[in-house]
């Protein structure tokens, strides 16, 4: 005849055991349901509270456009310059480049620069004048060959957000639009940037001779 303190050992140990399946199962609902991963980094608390900043994540964005009317802002209407390179650089150091898009946006962020921004370095942004995006081929038609635009007077609108923020500078040897500018916060974008040009017209078309 078996110990029936056999029998409430095997009763007991396989309650504990199954106890501890039961606790397992509730750990891994809880971690599925409350654990998210975030740009890469692991957060708790489901869709609540803020994740850990990526150290990257800190953006310089902006436009390059042509002032139609010359009033040295950003309007509806003013063309906006796709294919325009836009550099950055930590003092004399390259840091990375990118191209305009079809509306004229630029974004300088990780993917496209060698180190990230560090969010409150100063950085300068620049476009070379005398690059084909923002020559004016019209010249060509009076045998004046290819000319550059010319820059906006810097920061002559109220609002930072529409006007042109570059200044005339020589860098490498060359003119280029250059704007100073301070890295946001990890997270934010800073997309303020202009590049206003108002273009070279082209001279009248010669009159006919008899």
């Amino acid at each position: 005849m078996r110990d029936l303190r056999d029998v409430g050992g095997t009763s007991g140990g396989l309650g504990w055991f199954l106890a501890g399946i039961a606790m397992l199962g509730v750990g891994v609902y809880l971690l599925l349901n409350q654990v998210t991963v975030h740009g890469g980094y692991w957060r708790w608390g489901g869709g609540g509270g803020s994740p850990p900043p990526p150290s990257g994540d800190s953006v310089l964005a902006g436009r390059v456009f042509l002032d139609a009317n010359g009033d040295k802002v950003y309007d509806v209407g003013d063309a906006l310059v796709q294919d325009v390179e836009v550099t950055l650089w930590d003092g004399d150091a390259f840091v990375g480049s990118t191209l305009t898009d079809a509306n004229g946006q630029f974004r300088l962020d990780e993917s496209v620069l060698a180190p990230a921004l560090v969010p409150g370095a100063s950085y300068e942004v620049r476009v070379l004048v005398e690059q084909p995006s923002l020559l004016t081929g019209a010249d060509l038609i009076y045998g004046m060959g290819w000319m550059p635009g010319v820059l906006d007077t810097p920061n002559a609108g109220v609002d930072d957000a529409v006007d042109s923020d570059a200044v005339e500078a020589m860098r490498n040897g060359q003119t280029h639009g250059v704007i100073t500018a301070t890295a946001p916060a990890a997270g934010q974008t800073d997309a303020t940037l202009g590049f206003g040009f108002q273009g070279v017209a082209p001279p009248p078309p010669p009159k006919p001779t008899r």
